[in-house]
């Protein structure tokens, strides 16, 4: 018969399996930040790049009405737009690395489960290739981020 409020076998290692608990889910909000402030900076990167291919075709138009298009001209704007591009590439790669490691986390999540004991991974689960969130079998889209799967 257990006695109340005991915690059956042994609560050190009870307790060392809530700490790394404790600490994956830190890490995997890390994560989430991460990957959330990068979205947000990679949509205002695709903002100001499509303010400047706006500016482009304004600039392009009226200097074409004017007869007056010279390449040179639009040299500035050109290389805003492969700086900006550059950036977008870079922060859609630092995304495309956390979410790589959280489906990392998310497969290392079944290797530490009671002592001695194994499960074995649901063979009815899967995960996004771009944000590593769990999606329903069949599914043709992430409910997450919304990618094609």
């Amino acid at each position: 018969m257990m006695r109340r409020g005991r915690i059956p076998g042994n609560p050190s290692s009870f307790l060392e399996d809530v700490k790394r608990s404790a600490q994956e889910v830190g890490r995997e909000a890390r994560r989430y930040m991460q990957a959330g402030k990068l979205r947000l900076e990679i949509n205002a990167l695709e903002g100001k790049m499509g303010e400047a291919i706006y500016e482009l075709g304004e600039r392009c138009l009226e200097l074409h009405q004017r007869n007056e298009l010279h390449h040179f001209e639009l040299d500035d704007i050109f290389a805003d737009l492969a700086e900006l591009r550059r950036e977008i590439e870079e922060k859609q790669n630092r995304l495309a690395e956390i979410s790589r490691s959280r489906v990392k986390a998310k497969e290392e999540d079944f290797d530490y489960l009671v002592e001695g004991e194994e499960e074995e991974a649901p063979s009815d689960k899967r995960f996004c290739p771009e944000c590593g969130s769990k999606v329903r079998p069949g599914a043709r889209f992430c409910s997450h981020c919304g990618s094609r799967l």
